[in-house]
């Protein structure tokens, strides 16, 4: 019994690696922070950083002419894409892009901003090619993260160590007085 758990789970990592082989030949965006935190507050912008690697210059030769865009889920959520070349402006739920040139090997990183009232999720799509294509032949890949207020404790517990440390001070100065 044991044998035949040992080799199911050789199969399946088989089929894991060969699958991860395949998906890595195409382009592949991630941004880094999962989920971002933003006060929703309408003006304070939280940066975070948005990397696309793996492309693939075999099929579109180097240099090429890559797609980078950017859309929320929710009209009162904006974003912005900024980098290489590109600033696609603020944009809520109708997704908006910019060309670069990618030249062969490298990755590019750009910076996503977010601002707004509420939260949602962003996507950011990068393809080969001058305009957006889902189509797998321009290369297509996508990301997306959630945008969240940050939890009471995340801001409550700061605020109270400092005005506790300030209470513990002041106390401490009448006392030697």
């Amino acid at each position: 019994m044991r044998k035949a758990k040992v080799i199911t789970a050789l199969a399946l990592t088989t089929v894991m690696l060969v699958v991860m082989a395949g998906l890595a030949a195409a382009a592949n965006v991630h941004i880094t922070d999962d989920p971002i935190i933003n006060p929703l507050d309408g003006t304070t912008v939280t940066n975070t950083t948005t990397v696309t690697y793996n492309i693939d210059y075999n099929s579109h030769g180097s240099p090429h002419t890559r797609y980078i865009s950017v859309e929320t889920s929710n009209s009162n959520l904006y974003a912005r894409i900024i980098g290489n070349g590109v600033d696609t402006g603020w944009t809520n739920n109708a997704r908006v892009g910019g060309t670069y040139t990618a030249t062969s090997p490298n990755d590019y990183t750009f910076t996503l901003s977010v601002k707004g009232t509420e939260g949602g999720q962003v996507t950011v799509y990068d393809n080969a090619g001058n305009s957006f294509s889902f189509s797998a032949g321009w290369d297509f890949a996508a990301c997306t993260r959630r945008v969240e207020i940050p939890e009471f404790a995340t801001i409550a517990i700061p605020v109270a160590t400092i005005l506790g440390l300030v209470l513990f001070y002041n106390h401490r100065k009448r006392r030697e007085e």
